[in-house]
Parts: C-alpha cells; sequence; structure tokens
C-alpha cells in the first residue's frame, strides 16, 4: 500500500473534498468504549475536509438488512454502534482499514439512510465518486453472505505469489492459480480493470487474497 501511494503515478492518493464528490458521511473507526462494549460512530463529514477512508463492496442479506441505518436508527448510529454486533464482513472490513491506518470506512448499508428515497438518489448519483476516491476499496468476493468474513484458512505452500502491470483504463484478464486438490471443475478467472475505482483495492478470494492498483495487480 505504501508503495502504491507514494511511487505509483497513477495512484495519487485522492482527497474528496468537494461536496458533489465526498461522502456525506462515514463510519468513524477510532475507538468508543461504552460500559464493556466496543463501538465506532456514524459521522457526518465536513465541506472542504478531505477523509482517507476505504470502501466496503459486499454482499446484501437478511444480517446486513437487520444492521442498516434507517431514518429510526441514524441519531443513535452518531452515538454508538456496537462493533460486535455488526456482521462478520463488516467487521473485518473495520479490521483491514485499522491495519492500513485508514480513519475511516464508507459501507452503503450503514452511511445511506436506506429508508429515505431522497438519501439514495443524492448518494447513488455520486457512487462511482465514492468509489473513485477512495483510498482503498474492500471487495467480500468470496463471501457468500455477511456472516463469512473476509479472511479464509489457506495454505500458503500451494499460492504462488503474482504481479501484473495493468495500463491504465484498459482491461487484463488474470488467471488465478488453483491450489493443487481443491475441489474445482475449472480454473478461476478474475477480471481486474484498472478504470473507475480508488487508489487500490483488496479482495477475498477462496484460494487468496489479492490487491490491485491502478498499475499493480499482486497476488498472494
Amino acid at each position: 500500500m505504501k508503495e502504491c501511494a507514494q511511487n505509483h503515478g497513477a495512484c495519487s492518493e485522492q482527497s474528496a473534498t468537494q461536496d458533489d464528490s465526498r461522502p456525506a458521511r462515514l463510519l468513524d473507526l477510532k475507538t468508543i468504549q461504552r460500559n464493556n462494549e466496543s463501538g465506532i460512530k456514524l459521522v457526518e463529514t465536513v465541506s472542504g475536509s478531505s477523509y482517507r477512508y476505504a470502501c466496503l463492496s459486499h454482499r446484501f442479506d437478511d444480517a446486513v438488512k437487520r444492521h442498516q441505518t434507517t431514518t429510526s436508527n441514524f441519531s443513535e448510529a452518531q452515538q454508538f454502534i456496537n462493533l460486535e454486533n455488526l456482521p462478520k464482513n463488516w467487521r473485518d472490513a473495520v479490521s483491514i482499514a485499522r491495519d492500513l491506518d485508514i480513519e475511516y470506512l464508507w459501507i452503503d448499508s450503514v452511511c445511506i439512510v436506506q429508508d429515505s428515497a431522497e438519501d439514495w438518489y443524492r448518494v447513488s448519483v455520486n457512487m462511482s465518486r465514492i468509489y473513485g476516491n477512495s483510498f482503498c476499496n474492500i471487495a467480500a468476493t468470496s463471501s457468500a453472505d455477511g456472516a463469512e468474513g473476509c479472511f479464509r484458512p489457506r495454505n500458503k505452500r500451494l499460492l504462488e505469489a503474482f504481479v501484473v502491470k495493468i495500463p491504465y483504463g484498459q482491461q487484463t484478464v488474470i488467471p488465478f492459480r488453483k491450489p493443487a486438490g481443491a475441489l474445482l471443475s475449472q480454473s478461476r478467472f478474475g477480471t481486474a480493470t484498472s478504470e473507475g475505482m480508488g487508489c487500490s483495492g483488496t479482495h477475498s478470494l477462496p484460494s487468496s487474497p489479492t490487491f490491485r492498483s491502478r498499475s499493480t495487480f499482486l497476488g498472494v
């Protein structure tokens, strides 16, 4: 990530300061203690300020629906969100962002008031900018639902690291190495595109986690 942010010309860090591009709300990942519970909170962003934030791309299901922001719980979300009660994909995304020293996280189900048509319209027209201005996009691509999480056990000896240079604005199809003994009928392929994404992204795939920036795709 440091190599990407500091040395990749196409990956210069985005600062979402324009009112039409910065997210209206973000999850502040600083730990809040309330009684014996640890939590985070939803904050309104301030015009003219810059925020280093990550985005989570995830599957919507009933577990997610139970924790989405609505007009009825909006005020409470601004005070305290119990981290342990959230779907595992979300908790893992918080851990990933914190490990990367990213202070904020954008999750559509939380940062958009789900029962407000006005809020949905205002955010949806800027969705590409929200993802495009993020420091990192986290995709829970291997999770069948919100409870599976972003991490998988793996045998490192069965995997090989690879790096593919991607010309900005082009699309490259990259084969992921199938681990020996994997119960797959055919080799899996992933499609990486360097256009229309944030500075970098991480994917949780069944065989191995991967990282990509606007100029490099890395499988480890």
